[in-house]
């Protein structure tokens, strides 16, 4: 079954992506992840920079971190003074998914 991962930060007015843009150019750079199925992120109307991932299993999505996410995140951001930690990051297996074709 596909599982869906939740990432938040409480940023308030601060709509800088600076560190989320370079991080996703060079992930991007690095070909799609076995097992990505879907990856948005925005802004709610709350202050709330949240990215939403839905991959094919929660095995996929570790492995992605571990091999591709923390080696990158490891070299440091792009702006050092936007380093906080997400606010909230859970996940859950999916019921049902429907892709548009």
């Amino acid at each position: 079954m596909a599982y869906a991962h939740i990432t938040e930060f409480d940023v308030g007015d601060d709509r800088s992506t600076s560190n989320y843009d370079a991080a996703g150019q060079r992930l991007y750079e690095q070909g799609q992840p076995d097992g990505a199925i879907h990856h948005s992120a925005g802004f709610d109307d709350n202050g709330v920079f949240r990215m939403y991932e839905v991959w094919e299993s929660r095995e996929h999505r570790e492995r992605f971190v571990k091999d591709r996410l923390e080696p990158l995140l490891a070299e440091g951001p792009v702006d050092p003074t936007r380093t906080n930690p997400p606010d909230r990051e859970y996940g859950y297996d999916l019921h049902a998914l429907v892709q548009a074709g």
